[in-house]
């Protein structure tokens, strides 16, 4: 699984084109049931061919957007292979699908902007997190959320150590010079750095561990998730010392990771990561709380919409599962309220959480019931 991270998020979040299709749907992994994915995802399609009927701006060309999305579905491989969640963006100038370690709701949206709230959760108190399952002999890496977990493809980490001080042979050669004359008239090779030309153990572990180390870079730029490292304590305690991602957890998963499987390692790592979630998103909510009488925070559809617009939003809660469709009017700062989806609109709760993201804010997606104020479905509070 190609994982699902901040940068790509960011990307979707800063495209506009019209018009932009969202399509989201529960997938299964195995078993009979792996033939709805293709059913669900072809009845999707079909709505979101029905949506466009309504044309966002002279011009737009139906056959340009929907063509991928066609192709994919004639991708019989493709569909063979899934994991909780699939998510589909196609729009005249992109195309992109993320099979995800979360399971949606179906749901399409046809607008001027990719619909991106689904994905949030991925990204906040009941959200993303990574496992590192590290051996001599193996190297594995997760991505899980609370309720779920997919193994990443590692294409720039190495297999094992014995695959990482090959590769890091050549390197080595490099830093060769020539040493003192032997008795036998031969030079040893020494070598900068490591000593007498041996390696012991700990340092082979070392060179494997920033080997690894440098390969997940690619994978969590730009991340907060947090990582979790599964082995022994002795090569926890060197992993330590190597890693330069600022969020590994500094509790770790004991024992030979080579002996768990996924669902125990996910299991391992779900406690761990729990009280790390709950902690900062239940101090959001004291805050807001606290502060709500005061005039900063608020609770009101309209007022958190446009304070989202105007980067005035520090932290966002919306409702999980729910949208307010309606529009913001730029001109006038107004915000319209519709029932139900009308041609234009957008959900503003994905409006708002999406600038509040662009802007630097946190954003927390909660039960409905869990979102503080007074039965709303969003909740903020403001920077100032």
């Amino acid at each position: 699984m190609d994982p699902f991270n901040k940068r790509k998020l960011n990307t979707l979040m800063k495209h506009r084109g019209d018009p932009c299709i969202s399509i989201y749907l529960p997938t299964c992994r195995t078993g009979s049931e792996t033939r709805q994915n293709h059913i669900r995802c072809k009845n999707l399609v079909q709505k979101a061919r029905k949506q466009l009927s309504f044309p966002l701006i002279k011009g737009s060309h139906t056959h340009t957007v929907l063509e991928p999305l066609a192709e994919l579905l004639a991708d019989s491989i493709f569909w063979k292979h899934q994991c909780d969640g699939l998510a589909l963006f196609s729009s005249g100038k992109t195309f992109s699908y993320y099979r995800l370690p979360l399971s949606f709701p179906e749901l399409v949206v046809v607008s001027d902007r990719f619909h991106l709230k689904p994905l949030l959760p991925l990204f906040d108190g009941d959200g993303l997190f990574y496992i590192l399952a590290l051996s001599q002999n193996e190297v594995r890496m997760f991505q899980g959320t609370h309720h779920s977990i997919a193994e990443i493809w590692l294409s720039n980490v190495p297999k094992n150590i014995r695959e990482a001080l090959r590769e890091d042979e050549p390197k080595r050669q490099l830093h060769a010079r020539p040493g003192a004359h032997s008795k036998i008239g031969k030079k040893e090779a020494g070598y900068h750095g490591y000593g007498k030309g041996q390696d012991d153990g700990k340092e082979k572990i070392q060179r494997f561990f920033h080997r690894v180390d440098r390969g997940l870079r690619d994978i969590l730029k730009e991340e907060k998730a947090p990582l979790v490292f599964a082995g022994v304590e002795y090569a926890f305690a060197l992993y330590q010392h190597t890693n330069r991602y600022p969020h590994l957890s500094p509790k770790c998963i004991r024992g030979n990771p080579e002996k768990l499987s996924r669902e125990e390692l996910h299991a391992k790592a779900w406690q761990i990561v729990k009280p790390l979630f709950k902690e900062e998103q239940d101090a959001s909510i004291q805050k807001f709380q606290e502060l709500s009488a005061g005039g900063q925070a608020s609770s009101d559809i309209k007022e958190c919409v446009r304070s989202a617009y105007e980067r005035k939003v520090d932290t966002l809660f919306v409702a999980r599962g729910v949208q307010q469709w309606g529009r913001y009017v730029l001109k006038n700062r107004d915000v319209l309220l519709h029932e139900n989806s009308q041609p234009y609109d957008q959900d503003l709760l994905d409006f708002s959480a999406v600038h509040t993201l662009l802007n630097g804010g946190t954003v927390y997606t909660l039960p409905p019931a869990k979102v503080p104020g007074k039965g709303s479905p969003i909740a903020a509070l403001f920077r100032f």
